[in-house]
């Protein structure tokens, strides 16, 4: 179910925490449903404020491009930014076009050929198979594909432009090493925390059981080669919790969504923001990992997913939890 259609069918003041990664809105892949604008919705946001308890607080990925325009439109909504927490990984890989390559495949095609941006791509080694044929004048493939055999996509090009050797290494795009998680709470009702939290049973973050260490927890999330490097060089760097990317295993088989996020982290947001017994929503399930914490912690939960393909992954990854 569409979560617009699905968020009216919630009571008012119902929900006691939201934890959830919406579309980034960047065309992730080309895939459709990250391009719908569905984010930057105020009535998405209007819906999840109508449906929690006052005090409650909702986690909201984004992308680290993106992040401010989410972040003003739900505050507009009235909600309060009461944090920005960093998840900082080191694994993935950068989305950059080399200029250099981009301008050599630009000259030689005379800047006209509809493939010229695919060229670019493979002259970089991103994507492209080398045996595919873009139609190129000849002078590009004597001067740039002599001794390339097929199926070798790693093999370097060589750029024989003056143009294309002098931009060779600049780029469009840094490797992305970290994603914004926005922490947001609906504003009290009552005049303090402790009254608030009497009426609504709500209000508070769950401290206690988040520390690492016998810390108290930080807006800081890492993965285990991140904090392994700054321990190094700073021997009192404050201890952290860490997480690395859902691994192919962690993601269970036939699991195509693109961007699935950790079961650990999931669980370590949803325990920090939701009180026993506590209902957790996620207007935009993806493949189920909110659900799959949620049954392991013990929370409540109600979840929305639109996309048939995604649904059929979620129920077979409950049903494996629950076997």
């Amino acid at each position: 179910m569409d979560c617009l259609e699905g968020l009216k069918l919630l009571d008012d003041n119902s929900i006691d925490s939201i934890v959830t990664d919406p579309p980034y809105e960047i065309g992730y892949k080309n895939n459709k449903w990250d391009k719908t604008k569905i984010t930057y919705n105020e009535l998405l946001w209007q819906e999840c404020f109508r449906v929690l308890k006052p005090g409650s607080h909702m986690f909201v990925f984004n992308n680290s491009k993106t992040f401010h325009r989410v972040a003003c439109i739900i505050e507009n909504i009235n909600f309060e930014l009461r944090d920005t927490f960093q998840w900082l990984y080191s694994s993935g890989m950068a989305k950059n076009l080399n200029a250099g390559r981009a301008i050599e495949a630009t000259i030689l095609t005379g800047g006209s050929s509809p493939t010229q941006l695919a060229i670019a791509r493979e002259m970089t080694n991103q994507s492209v198979p080398l045996e595919k044929n873009y139609g190129m004048k000849k002078s590009y493939d004597n001067n740039t594909r002599q001794g390339i055999t097929k199926n070798k996509p790693n093999t370097k090009w060589t750029l024989s432009t003056k143009e294309g050797k002098k931009w060779d290494g600049w780029g469009n795009s840094l490797k992305p090493s970290y994603e914004p998680i926005l922490l947001f709470r609906k504003p009290f009702s009552e005049k303090t925390m402790a009254e608030n939290i009497l009426k609504w049973g709500v209000g508070a973050l769950n401290i206690l059981n988040c520390k690492i260490n016998n810390r108290y927890p930080t807006n800081i999330i890492m993965d285990e080669n991140i904090e392994k490097y700054l321990n190094e060089i700073y021997s009192n760097f404050i201890k952290c919790f860490y997480c690395a990317k859902a691994s192919k295993k962690e993601r269970g088989e036939g699991n195509s969504h693109p961007t699935v996020k950790p079961l650990s982290l999931i669980k370590y947001l949803i325990t920090l923001v939701t009180p026993p017994e506590g209902i957790c929503l996620d207007p935009f399930e993806g493949s189920g990992t909110h659900i799959i914490a949620c049954k392991e912690l013990g929370f409540n939960y109600i979840g929305f997913e639109k996309e048939k393909e995604y649904c059929e992954i979620i129920k077979q990854r409950v049903n494996k939890l629950v076997k």
